[in-house]
């Protein structure tokens, strides 16, 4: 889906943003790539949004001579829109560190669950632990005699 103006497809505007928010040189875990494909959409979105609503005007163009083909190609520079949904988001963010930083210390919470949680999180699901299974399980059966 080229532009017939010889600029940039709504696919490459895409996936030049997924790969801003989500670098292939960075391995990342896998369950946070939803996420990042949502803060690329929303960045897309406010984009796309902004054009329609004649916000983002066009400052400058560039005619480029393209390194392999003979046709010229037209680069768009646009005036920047402000994100408004990320300030939203950090806000939340701070706003539920900040109720978690005060809230008492219940008697149930597991330390070792947190841990394992957190580690999750930077390396990856871990392999499960069969050994500490059967003993669990063993423990239980002789409880129950």
């Amino acid at each position: 889906i080229a532009s017939p103006r010889g600029g940039t497809s709504v696919c490459e505007a895409k996936n030049a943003l997924d790969r801003l928010y989500c670098r292939k040189e960075i391995f990342y875990p896998l369950f946070t790539y939803k996420l990042y494909a949502m803060l690329s959409t929303m960045h897309f979105n406010t984009l796309r949004l902004a054009e329609l609503a004649g916000e983002r005007r066009v400052e400058r163009v560039v005619e480029v001579q393209r390194k392999y083909f003979t046709r010229t190609s037209r680069v768009v520079f646009k005036t920047p829109v402000e994100h408004v949904w990320r300030h939203e988001i950090v806000q939340a963010v701070l706003d539920a560190r900040k109720e978690h930083l005060e809230a008492p210390l219940a008697d149930d919470v597991d330390v070792q669950e947190m841990v394992d949680a957190e580690a999750v999180f930077y390396e990856g699901i871990p392999e499960p632990n069969l050994e500490s299974e059967i003993d669990s399980d063993e423990e239980e059966y002789e409880e129950e005699l």
